[in-house]
């Protein structure tokens, strides 16, 4: 009978982290529930506190404004997802693809490699992602989107 191979302390160190993270967005989405209004999210009956520090402090959003909502309502696979933030369906898409990725990496007992010239490619995405956000809110804040 093979022995049973655990994950290398290098392997914890890169895919742990993002898988733990991965699955409380998830279950948080979970648990969560938009308001009636739309305009905010409850746990357990009790509303929550706007999370926005941009809203409150300034009353228009940011970048990411609506993510949480979107999230709440996209693992219900509500369509109203969109409304609350148009990129927010595809992020979650993100997050939610890190569960079998991650799980799988972590059995598979694969370390993450630091190379002498890391690769551009997460970079890019995040730049990507970064710039899509952006583009998002200046699309909100002209009205062109919702």
């Amino acid at each position: 009978m093979p022995a049973i191979a655990f994950p290398t302390v290098s392997a914890l160190r890169g895919h742990l982290p993002t898988l733990i993270l991965s699955g409380i967005v998830i279950a948080l989405a979970i648990l969560f529930q938009v308001t009636p209004d739309g305009q905010g999210v409850t746990a357990f009956g009790r509303q929550l506190p706007e999370s926005c520090l941009v809203r409150r402090t300034t009353g228009r959003g940011c970048p990411g404004c609506g993510l949480t909502r979107s999230f709440v309502t996209g693992v219900r696979l509500d369509p109203a997802a969109f409304q609350f933030h148009p990129l927010g369906p595809f992020l979650l898409l993100i997050v939610i693809a890190q569960l079998p990725y991650r799980t799988y990496r972590l059995w598979q007992n694969e370390t993450i490699q630091r190379p002498s010239r890391p690769s551009a490619w997460p970079l890019y995405l995040l730049c990507v992602l970064g710039l899509a956000l952006i583009l998002t809110w200046g699309a909100r804040m002209a009205g062109v989107l919702p």
